[in-house]
Formats: structure tokens, sequence, C-alpha cells
């Protein structure tokens, strides 16, 4: 269930804050962010923010595998066995950049979701395909974050998700 996704270009200090705040938002279990060459860089201003925010998240750095085109490629079958949900008002970024694939110009958010897969093998985590949302009252999904956030919700039962297949 994607909840939020929007790419955007933000300040290091607005990105983790913005983190926080949704981390908050959606009751998380985990933060997920990429991490490159630099990690050390990237990853420690998200633990702090983390840990000084008194919130029961775990953090996760996932490291950026492969090319950017094959980890999008990867939600194909996710999206042909309705594992995913969007929240179709808060994902047009994502919904358009993955209509557009592969010739879309921009493809920060939907790399972003093509982590998914990743994150999930990497928390064993096995989503089961996805029946209308008020029949999943307590089904844990992933959420992605443009610019390689991704979000795991407690409780991710919302009135404004639909059903969108890509």
């Amino acid at each position: 269930l994607i909840h939020y996704a929007k790419g955007h270009k933000l300040a290091p200090a607005e990105g983790i804050a913005q983190a926080i705040e949704l981390v908050r938002t959606y009751n998380c279990t985990h933060l997920c962010v990429e991490i490159t060459s630099l990690n050390l860089w990237v990853a420690e201003p998200y633990r702090q923010a983390l840990s000084e925010s008194g919130l029961a998240c775990e953090f996760v750095e996932v490291n950026a595998r492969g090319d950017k085109h094959m980890r999008i490629a990867t939600l194909a079958p996710w999206y042909g066995a309705h594992k995913i949900l969007h929240n179709m008002a808060a994902t047009q970024q994502l919904e358009q950049q993955l209509r557009d694939f592969p010739y879309s110009q921009l493809v920060d958010v939907s790399d972003a979701a093509g982590h998914i897969t990743g994150v999930l093998s990497l928390l064993n985590f096995t989503p089961q395909p996805v029946t209308p949302i008020e029949q999943q009252q307590s089904t844990r999904m992933p959420i992605p974050m443009g610019g390689g956030f991704m979000y795991v919700p407690k409780d991710n039962v919302r009135a404004d998700i639909k059903e969108s297949y890509i």
C-alpha cells in the first residue's frame, strides 16, 4: 500500500524532518533510506533524528543495487499480482512515471518504489495479493517515498485508499 510518493528537492535537514514526520504520521516500524558510497554521511543524521524523536522505529540502510530501470522493472509482477495498492490522491507522480516507463524522463519516484522488492526481502516480508482495503484491516504493506526513502507502517488502513492497477 503506497500512501505517499512524491519527488521533490529538499535540503538535507528538510528531508530528514519530513522522513521523521512521515514515520510519526503513519506509525512506521521501519525507516529505510537508500545509501550510496557516502553511507555514514547519509545514515547518521537519520539515525540521530530518529533517536531524538523517541519513535519506536528501526532504521534500515538500503543499498542502491543494480540499474534504476531494473529496480523499477521488478515491480511489474507485483502490480500484476495486485500486491501493491496506491493512495490515488498522493501518488500521482509515481503513477505517471510508471505509466511512462521505460520512456519517462524522470524516474526518481518510481526508482524509490523499485526498492520495495529488495526491502521486503531484507525484512523477510511477503505480502499476499490484496483485496479491497475494507477487507484488509490488519495487513501491513510498504510505503515508498521519493528520494529513496521507504516507510513501513504498523497500520495502513485509511478511508482515502483506492486501488490502482498499472
